[in-house]
């Protein structure tokens, strides 16, 4: 018998056996029940762990499928280890075909879905720390390539940044090609590196691996290189010879780390070349600039209104979206420009972006009147970064004017260049004057031997209706300008100023010359010369604004023109026919001057123009618009001697505090007005002062209140002679 099954022991000097006691079912421990387990509970364990083992695969298989749009194509970690990469040089990579089951014919030749590495990302990235790649703020732009036709054309675009040495140039490849590097840019004729930083991110067997392989190759090679560069913006080539893949994958990504994708058309070379030009922060604010475009028309000008519309549809619009149009058309349309305005298709089919969306807008005027105030009133910004382009039915642009207001906006607007300088820039003109204001003489540009910087562009004070860009932020400051304004001009005593531009002007152009010459604002313009025009005004068959046929409006109606109420001249645009014509050049840098090869020059470089078209200093300037404001504050703002100190020092402080969009500074008005202050003595402000000051002198004369005093005193005096 066992021992295990025994319940007394058998030693014989123990003494005698218990024969009498039957035998019981002995009790197994637990340690012999788990190993002598049934066999079916074997099996259902083995079961589970198969269940299991199937839900997992299922899993991992579902995890690699897009969903919802979103390349879901690499489990791996998203933080960067070297270990993941292999850092290993070109030539020993290993090259050998992985072994495969050539049982598909589609899938014979791109068949490999192993694990990914990237085994020569990591020696370029090991000098991340070189171009501060580590932080968010840095000078870093990188260009993405996943075939060779298409490095082959941004090769060349690349170098050409590089040269010009505003932003640390970066190149990735992506492609499944099996070709050194070296011998790549060798072929495209690159010697040496040409001061671009190159990056091999191709996967190991990239030439065998399948399409979700290198999607996934390219996510992973973005993700890193997004954590040791912090490019500012990508640049793509969007034409048919990229990779679709690559393409699809980039967008997600880029918008997914927030970093703005730049598609270049296929012949960026020649039509882009000036992208080559701006920086870094230029470049990151490619998407965020947007421009619409503000068309007045007066009755019966239908013929000009189509031929500005078949030249806007005509111009290049790169790879952005073709601005938004909206049309103020007249009391009364023409039959001809109803018709075509019903067949009108805007954007054009050249057009990148919504080609399907409708970004045409057309408000019909009921009334005639009013029309300066409705015409400020029909735009109004949704942000700062939101810019107006105001066009005359008169005019035609070149095929190229998009082209020069991207270039210019991001230069001046968005650079990181020249910050202290930009806040004086109220918008950039497309339009070159001829004369002077007053049209006695034609408009000489100073000498640059007078002044010195580069005479193809200067700044000026006088405002142009035909064709101009006003950025957003200043829009929004004309905006709150008017509108207090009007509310001063309720209070003031004072008659009306007398109109100062000439009559051709449209009267909101008043406000604008009036807040330009109290805040030292300038229009950027262009002297590039007739045969480089960025734009033609027909006035063949010119008709006045019909603002200008307002009489009614509240900053005044006199008929005196040229003179200000400091004895100044203004400047108005003549509006006799020009011999300029628009025309077809093969790119913006072929325009541009070729002095400085297509490079903008600094804002502090620029000669400045007053308001009436002399020269005059950066300082002077300056005084000028101080002058100015304290005037405006005094004779329209309704404020009082004792406060334009404090109003000076206002807007200094916000000027400082880079508050925009306010122009508090420039009125007196009752909700504004400090209760410490002194009582003004002119203005809206003197009216509520001179009301509570009198208030009190009012109840010390009230007779009802003098009758119940002496009541008050008979009857206190009778009752003292009682008591007595």
């Amino acid at each position: 018998m066992p021992i295990l099954q025994r319940r007394f022991g058998v030693d014989e000097e123990l003494g005698k056996r218990d024969d009498d006691r039957k035998p019981t079912r002995p009790r197994q421990p637990s340690i012999q029940l788990w190993l002598l387990a049934p066999r079916f509970r074997r099996r259902r364990f083995l079961s589970v762990g198969a269940l299991f083992l199937l839900a997992f695969v299922l899993f991992t298989i579902a995890s690699r499928a897009p969903k919802d749009g979103q390349y879901r194509v690499s489990s791996r970690r998203t933080s960067f280890s070297f270990r993941d990469m292999l850092p290993v040089s070109s030539g020993t990579v290993s090259t050998t075909p992985p072994a495969h089951d050539e049982t598909d014919a589609e899938e014979a030749i791109h068949y490999h879905n192993g694990p990914i590495t990237l085994p020569r990302l990591a020696m370029s990235l090991a000098r991340a720390s070189t171009w501060r790649g580590y932080h968010a703020d840095n000078r870093n732009v990188l260009f993405a390539s996943g075939t060779l036709k298409s490095m082959t054309a941004l090769v060349p675009l690349a170098c050409e940044m590089a040269r010009w040495r505003r932003s640390d140039v970066h190149f990735a490849y992506m492609g499944r090609d099996d070709v050194a590097l070296h011998d790549i840019l060798t072929v495209n004729g690159v010697k040496g590196e040409c001061g671009v930083n190159w990056h091999d991110a191709r996967p190991d067997h990239s030439t065998y691996s399948s399409n979700a392989r290198m999607r996934g190759s390219v996510h992973d090679s973005l993700q890193y290189l997004h954590e040791f560069i912090h490019p500012q913006a990508l640049l793509i080539e969007q034409s048919g010879r990229e990779d679709p893949n690559l393409l699809d994958v980039i967008s997600w990504k880029a918008k997914a780390l927030s970093v703005p994708v730049i598609s270049l058309p296929d012949n960026a070379v020649e039509s882009m070349m000036w992208i080559t030009r701006l920086g870094s922060a230029s470049l990151n604010a490619w998407n965020k600039a947007e421009v619409e475009i503000l068309i007045h028309v007066p009755e019966r000008s239908s013929g000009g209104l189509i031929r500005l519309l078949k030249s806007l549809a005509s111009a290049n619009y790169i790879s952005s979206f073709a601005p938004r149009i909206t049309i103020e058309l007249p009391v009364k349309i023409d039959a001809p420009l109803d018709g075509f305005l019903k067949t009108f298709k805007w954007p054009p089919s050249s057009a990148a972006g919504h080609q399907n969306a409708n970004r045409l807008s057309l408000r019909h005027r009921l009334h005639p009147k009013k029309t300066s105030i409705a015409f400020i009133e029909s735009f109004y910004p949704h942000n700062s970064d939101t810019h107006l382009l105001v066009l005359s039915p008169q005019a035609e642009v070149s095929p190229h004017f998009y082209h020069y207001l991207k270039y210019t906006i991001l230069e001046y607007k968005y650079s990181a260049y020249g910050t202290g300088s930009r806040h004086n820039l109220l918008g950039i003109s497309l339009d070159s004057p001829i004369r002077y204001i007053n049209d006695t003489a034609p408009f000489i540009l100073p000498s640059p031997a007078e002044k010195g910087p580069n005479p193809s562009y200067f700044l000026w004070q006088a405002p142009n209706p035909d064709a101009t860009l006003y950025f957003g932020d200043k829009w929004l400051e004309l905006h709150d300008f008017v509108r207090r304004r009007f509310e001063a001009q309720q209070f003031s005593k004072k008659p009306p100023i007398e109109r100062r531009l000439n009559k051709r002007f449209p009267k909101w152009m008043e406000y604008l010359l009036e807040l330009s010459r109290a805040r030292d604002y300038h229009l950027l313009y262009p002297h590039f010369g007739p045969e480089n025009a960025l734009v033609t005004i027909h006035n063949e068959l010119y008709r006045s604004p019909p603002s200008t046929e307002d009489k009614s409006d509240a900053v005044g109606s006199t008929e005196k023109e040229g003179r200000d109420v400091d004895g100044g001249t203004y400047l108005s645009t003549s509006h006799e026919p020009r011999e300029t014509r628009v025309k077809n050049h093969m790119s913006l840098l072929t325009m541009l001057p070729s002095d400085n090869y297509g490079d903008l020059p600094e804002m502090q470089d620029l000669m400045v123009l007053s308001y009436n078209g002399h020269l005059s200093s950066r300082k002077e300037s300056v005084q000028a618009a101080s002058l100015f404001a304290e005037q405006f504050r005094r004779d329209i703002g309704g404020c009082p001697e004792k406060m334009l100190p404090m109003k000076h020092e206002k807007h200094k402080s916000a000027e400082a505090e880079e508050v925009e969009g306010s122009t508090v500074d420039l009125f007196c008005l009752d909700d504004e007005e400090p209760a410490d202050n002194p009582a003004p003595t002119t203005g809206p402000s003197a009216t509520i002062a001179a009301t509570t000051a009198t208030a009190p002198a009012a109840e010390e004369t009230n007779p009802a209140k003098e009758k119940e005093n002496q009541k008050m005193e008979e009857t206190e005096t009778k009752t003292k002679t009682k008591t007595d």
